[in-house]
């Protein structure tokens, strides 16, 4: 009797390929190098895992155009929808129409990804 069958090799085999075995090195200046610690220290991460997670940010932007997150997407989408309802009731003015809150709904449904995607940038960029 084995003391590995084939699906316990074949899952440590596929654990083993989500170790981090590989090393990339670069050479920094002085000030590159104090720059790269506060960083890390602003992060409260490890110099490695700031250049780590830069890495792959970069490589994840070569992969292709940035996606919205649906659930902020949505919840933009909501909110917009609820400023929308809402400041008419504020100011007074005369309940929606059926064709007005329509049109409504199909704006909101056009930007809402368009800002959430700014809204993750903005957030990245901090």
């Amino acid at each position: 009797m084995p003391l590995l069958d084939e699906q316990d090799i074949a899952a440590r085999a596929a654990q083993r390929s989500t170790y981090r075995l590989k090393t990339v090195a670069t050479k920094l200046s002085a000030k590159e190098l104090r720059d790269l610690e506060a960083l890390a220290a602003r992060r409260q991460e490890t110099p490695a895992g700031v250049i780590r997670q830069l890495i792959l940010a970069e490589l994840t932007k070569e992969a292709g155009p940035p996606k919205a997150d649906p659930l902020l997407s949505e919840i933009i989408g909501v909110r917009l929808l609820l400023v929308n309802l809402l400041k008419p009731q504020l100011n007074g003015e005369k309940p929606l129409t059926p064709d007005v809150f329509e049109a409504m709904l199909t704006e909101i449904q056009k930007v809402k990804k368009q800002l959430a995607l700014k809204v993750q940038q903005e957030l990245e960029n901090r």
